[in-house]
């Protein structure tokens, strides 16, 4: 099966599964990505079993990695993730299943693409034990935005230059402050939108690589704070300024296909007209400066 290039698996609940993956892993010398998904804790002790037993016949030389509920605590995940990490190019790691020792250390010495969601504040502290130097794109959903992150961040160097801040994300005010003080060389950001942000691009004093901005208006699942958004949107984006963001070429807001829904239901304060008003505002402002703006609907 040299051929085969990429392999899924998922929901592996008995040894007798897990045995015949290995087998066809045993037989996949070129496989160039694995995506597994193991639905449940690891209190069930078969499924650590299964999961060592998997993981250790995964071929050296895999460049893509997905990894749902994976087993990734210490010790038993340090020998693959040390097998592994030479090579990886793009990892992806959800939920993953561990102790507050976290992962355990690795040299990722061509990792370029990151995406991690519903980690605990433990897992971020750990990624300090990473060697990530070459990361370019960090993309992060459900997980705590505290100090363990800023100093994960600030582990990257200035080799990051896409940041995406997805769902599950509780930013405070100083948030943007934080990350391009961090993310010097940041050429991409994307981000939800949230009341408490109103004014964070009033806080970057200056930033020379920051190019595209895109922010989701009504990925937040609050439908009651829809009218209280689309009233901050103006402001929000009002405190672009190019002189402070001299690489800035544009702006992207997503999310109005739901905000319009919203917005012309009987309960809406402000209505689809004063949105419009407010959006038609940003694009004049921003328009004048040089800056393209985009509405994704």
């Amino acid at each position: 099966m040299d051929a085969t290039m990429f392999i899924t698996i998922g929901a592996v609940h008995t040894g007798s599964a897990a045995t015949h993956f290995t087998r066809i892993l045993r037989n996949c010398d070129r496989l160039v990505g694995f995506s597994g998904s193991w639905p449940g804790t690891w209190q069930f002790n078969h499924w650590d079993a299964d999961q060592i037993q998997i993981m250790g016949t995964i071929p050296r030389g895999v460049q893509y990695l997905d990894f749902n509920c994976m087993m990734a605590r210490k010790p038993e995940a340090t020998p693959f993730f040390t097998r592994l990490s030479p090579t990886l190019i793009a990892m992806r790691i959800s939920r993953p299943l561990i102790d507050k020792a976290g992962f355990g250390e690795a040299q990722f010495p061509r990792l370029t693409h990151l995406d991690l969601s519903h980690l605990h504040t433990y897992c971020l502290r750990s990624m300090q034990n990473w060697a990530v130097n070459s990361l370019v794109c960090l993309s992060i959903s459900d997980v705590p935005v505290g100090e363990p992150f800023f100093q994960a961040l600030d582990g990257l160097g200035t080799s990051l230059i896409s940041l995406r801040l997805g769902t599950g994300i509780k930013p405070s005010e100083d948030l943007f402050t934080r990350i391009f003080t961090l993310a010097t060389a940041l050429e991409k950001f994307r981000y939800q939108f949230d009341r408490c942000l109103t004014r964070a691009w009033s806080t970057i004093k200056y930033h020379s690589s920051l190019c595209h901005i895109t922010c989701d208006v009504c990925n937040n699942g609050i439908a009651c704070q829809y009218d209280v958004i689309t009233a901050s949107i103006g402001a929000h984006f009002m405190d672009l300024d190019p002189q402070r963001l001299p690489a800035l070429r544009c702006v992207v807001v997503e999310g109005l296909q739901e905000l319009r829904m919203f917005l012309k239901a009987p309960g809406s304060k402000m209505g689809m007209e004063g949105a419009i008003r407010e959006l038609r505002s940003v694009n004049e402002s921003l328009g004048n400066s040089g800056v393209e703006v985009k509405f994704g609907y």
